[in-house]
């Protein structure tokens, strides 16, 4: 997921990634890097993938971006999640009402079905 978009951690903010337990023996990151080494301090010469989802860590996190993050989360903390998928709702029905009373027909087609 994207924490510069969602969290508003601006760019370079990290990610985050949820495999579930019964896929991570098979989940295999396509970017291998220092921090998801079995043993990232043990300054072997061979790379050992580490177990678990802990093998889709590549390096360092940037640490102002966390820090951006940091702050976003508390923005969030005590917020109401059903209100806020209340508003998401409301707004998405005035965007599809805006486009139906303002774009001529035949110009765009919703490929969303309708409640």
């Amino acid at each position: 997921g994207c924490t510069y978009k969602y969290l508003n951690g601006g760019p370079g903010a990290p990610a985050f990634l949820y495999v579930r337990a019964a896929h991570q023996a098979a989940f295999d990151s396509p970017l291998p890097g220092w921090n998801s080494h079995a043993e990232p301090f043990g300054m072997r010469s061979a790379y050992t993938r580490a177990e678990g989802v802990t093998a889709a860590r590549v390096g360092t996190p940037d640490i102002l971006s966390l820090l951006a993050l940091e702050a976003a989360l508390g923005v969030w903390e005590g917020v109401d999640l059903a209100a806020v998928r209340a508003k998401s709702l409301a707004l998405t029905d005035f965007f599809l009402e805006c486009v139906d009373r303002y774009v001529p027909p035949g110009r765009l087609e919703s490929v969303t079905p309708a409640a």
